[in-house]
């Protein structure tokens, strides 16, 4: 289709894209490996934050941990959240944040929200806001959207403090028109190279 575009404009799009592309499936690898990370090669040998507080809580009895009232997320009340922030050092204060998926975030945390007294119709009409009890709240498509026993579904706490990501080489894109020169196309390769440490929950 006619988009309006001149050649060179086109294809500076198509490379804005393919690149956009590529950053974006590099972004959600190292979310999965930050927040999912088992240890694996499927993560890249990372240990996410989601398995070090599993780690920990079956070390340490629980410590940084909230259990949930109930095993569903239709289960959880206020008090369980406002449990969670009790249990972050004031020094992490600053700087805190709720890491959860939209589904949690809109099915229960907003639902908590408007649930609470004093709504009018335009709190309803504007939905719940990214943030909650004071904090924001950082929505990420890899936390879970299905109920679980003792699963971690929901993250409160300053990530700076406790987990670093080190930038070995950063995104390169390379183009070769040799290795598909038989099927007629251009191959292109992206690359990083990074590792995450979550050294401290």
């Amino acid at each position: 289709p006619d988009d309006g575009l001149s050649g060179g404009q086109a294809e500076q799009r198509q490379d804005d894209d393919l690149a956009g592309e590529i950053g974006y499936a590099f972004a959600l690898a190292e979310d999965q490996n930050a927040f999912n990370g088992d240890g694996t090669s499927t993560y890249a040998g990372t240990t996410g934050i989601r398995q070090r507080i599993t780690d920990v809580f079956s070390t340490t009895a629980g410590k940084g941990q909230y259990i949930g009232t109930g095993n569903a997320y239709s289960e959880l009340v206020l008090g369980d959240f406002h449990g969670t922030v009790g249990l972050l050092p004031l020094y992490a204060r600053s700087g805190a944040k709720w890491y959860c998926s939209s589904l949690f975030h809109e099915t229960v945390m907003g639902k908590l929200q408007t649930a609470a007294g004093g709504n009018v119709v335009i709190d309803i009409a504007n939905g719940s806001t990214p943030r909650f009890l004071g904090y924001p709240v950082e929505l990420t498509q890899v936390m879970p959207v299905t109920e679980a026993n003792s699963q971690v579904a929901c993250i409160f706490g300053n990530l700076r403090l406790g987990s670093m990501l080190g930038d070995r080489r950063q995104l390169t894109l390379a183009l070769s028109s040799d290795y598909k020169f038989a099927e007629d196309q251009l191959a292109i390769r992206g690359t990083q190279r990074v590792d995450i440490n979550i050294h401290d929950v």
